[in-house]
């Protein structure tokens, strides 16, 4: 797959900024799973807007 573990490792620890298609291609390929397997939107959590006195 010619990813190393380092980069799997920061991959599955949410420690990466970006991963390359081809590379989400191939973890698909051994995972036997689509793109909409491997991500979850999660929504941002809505700001708290009571003022500091």
């Amino acid at each position: 797959m010619k990813l190393s573990y380092y980069n799997l490792n920061r991959l599955i620890s949410n420690k990466t900024c970006s991963v390359r298609y081809e590379n989400l291609e191939k973890l698909c390929d051994c995972l036997h799973c689509s793109f909409n397997d491997l991500f979850e939107i999660v929504p941002d959590q809505p700001a708290d807007h009571r003022r500091i006195s």
